[in-house]
């Protein structure tokens, strides 16, 4: 699913499971609950949490809205109101594109410095589209699932064919990766296992 319009609140209700409602918990939410936009600043607080070596976050309100919102079976991807990228949910094979708390929506680091216009979730990957104003005249990012250690239980579950990156190999890929040979996109979507991108042709 994937609205697009004007910037406002997101609300999500239903199955916890896996965190994917975005509310710091697993527990079901019978009725709609509104997602707090969040993200992780540089901080000295002996409290804060380690992400990285010798650098401490803590997490703190944003006050922004969404723009777009994309989700896929296990995972979300929503673009707030300064075209950055937050996603939460299940990071098998790393396709929130951070190691961040899973729990809460957090920005996509690697993707800060673009404008992003467009998203869509598969089933273990993820797209995102760059916009005209920043670095990249609409450019297809993916990362994730792209072929490599698929467990016992997906070869159970699933036979999928690798590829659904576009990026020409049966590679995984943990941080958005431009997409080559297709440029001028102006929006995505995802399937389990394929991907599709619409293309300006003005």
């Amino acid at each position: 699913m994937r609205y697009i319009g004007r910037a406002g609140s997101l609300y999500t209700w239903g199955d916890g499971y896996h965190t994917i409602l975005g509310h710091n918990t697993a527990y079901p939410n019978q009725t709609p609950q509104k997602v707090t936009l969040t993200h992780r600043v540089p901080s000295e607080h002996p409290l804060a949490v380690y992400t990285h070596p010798n650098q401490r976050r803590t997490t703190q309100p944003l006050t922004q809205l969404f723009l777009k919102v994309a989700t896929g079976p296990y995972h979300t991807a929503a673009i707030s109101e300064s075209h950055q990228v937050f996603t939460f949910g299940v990071n098998t094979y790393n396709k929130l594109g951070h190691s961040l708390n899973n729990k809460i929506p957090c920005r996509v680091p690697t993707l800060a410095s673009n404008k992003v216009v467009d998203v869509a979730c598969g089933l273990d990957h993820t797209l995102a589209v760059t916009g005209k104003n920043y670095l990249d005249l609409g450019r297809v990012y993916s990362w994730g699932y792209g072929g490599e250690n698929k467990s016992f239980l997906y070869t159970l579950m699933f036979y999928e064919e690798p590829g659904a990156l576009g990026q020409g190999d049966w590679h995984n890929y943990n941080i958005p990766t431009i997409v080559k040979d297709i440029e001028e996109v102006v929006s995505v979507e995802a399937g389990f296992y394929h991907s599709l991108a619409l293309k300006s042709d003005l």
